[in-house]
């Protein structure tokens, strides 16, 4: 079996995506952010977790929009502090 090469994703993929909410932990090197590409219903939020220097992502998946402020909050309680709301 042929070994196939993972595509990574960087944090500029995201730059036409409607920003909503960046969240980062005191000494983690990962940032959340909380952006969406469904305009104008903006249904499905885009949660990416992606590294502060690099930009590498290391994670994305959607959350529905009215489930959105549980999440930030989860994440709040969790030790991130909102960076930015857009």
């Amino acid at each position: 079996m042929a070994y196939k090469k993972k595509i990574t994703q960087n944090i500029t993929d995201f730059d036409k995506y409607k920003k909503i909410c960046e969240l980062k932990k005191t000494h983690s090197p990962i940032t959340i952010l909380f952006c969406t590409e469904d305009l104008p219903d903006e249904w499905l939020i885009d949660v990416v977790e992606y590294r502060t220097k690099s930009g590498v992502v290391s994670d994305t998946y959607y959350v529905t929009s009215k489930d959105m402020p549980e999440y930030i909050e989860f994440c709040v309680k969790d030790g991130h502090n909102k960076i930015t709301n857009f």
